[in-house]
């Protein structure tokens, strides 16, 4: 097994306990649940390692494919998720406006974000990590600066277009990242 699948799956696993069940589990039906739980739930996960990933963040991403095994067939979603310290996170887009923290936290202290070059590679490490999948989305992929706010377009909620909102210092630094549906 991948030592990425296994961070998953130990992740996943670990997660167990939290879940609501109609009634408590005993041990030994929590550890058979453990054991079977890949009989209705499988985990795919490849680290993702893009050239610009490596310049952009220091944190390892991985896109996990999560499939839930049906009588008829399977159902897929597929999430980025990165290690950061000894856990590991969801980096998902998310479906509304939101700050980012932990997208925060998997920038390479040595990336700055000062310069069209920079951006263009931080626009290649999001098509890395967060493929722009719809064609009309694909229209409107883009990045603009206003000062010390940079926003990489990534599509449109209605007319408006939604994506990375990046704020950054004097230096280039990322001081935050957030998701927004209507950027400025």
């Amino acid at each position: 097994m991948h030592r990425s699948l296994a961070l998953a799956l130990s992740t996943l696993l670990s997660a167990l306990p939290a879940l609501s069940f109609a009634g408590d589990l005993t041990p030994a039906e929590k550890a058979f649940f453990a054991q079977h739980v890949s009989d209705v739930i499988r985990l795919d996960a490849r680290r993702l390692d893009a050239p610009a990933i490596a310049k952009v963040f220091s944190s390892p991403v991985y896109l996990v494919k999560v499939v839930r095994l049906e009588g008829d067939g399977e159902d897929i979603k597929e999430i980025a998720a990165a290690r950061i310290g000894e856990k590991l996170v969801s980096v998902s887009v998310p479906g509304t406006d939101s700050d980012l923290p932990n997208f925060e936290k998997m920038l390479s202290p040595a990336f700055r974000l000062s310069t069209d070059a920079d951006a263009a590679i931080l626009q290649e490490a999001l098509d890395a990590v967060f493929p722009i999948t719809m064609d009309r989305d694909r229209k409107v992929e883009a990045f603009r600066r206003a000062g010390n706010q940079w926003s990489f377009l990534r599509g449109e909620f209605f007319e408006d277009k939604l994506g990375f909102l990046f704020e950054t210092d004097a230096s280039g630094t990322i001081k935050s990242v957030k998701y927004q549906l209507r950027l400025p």
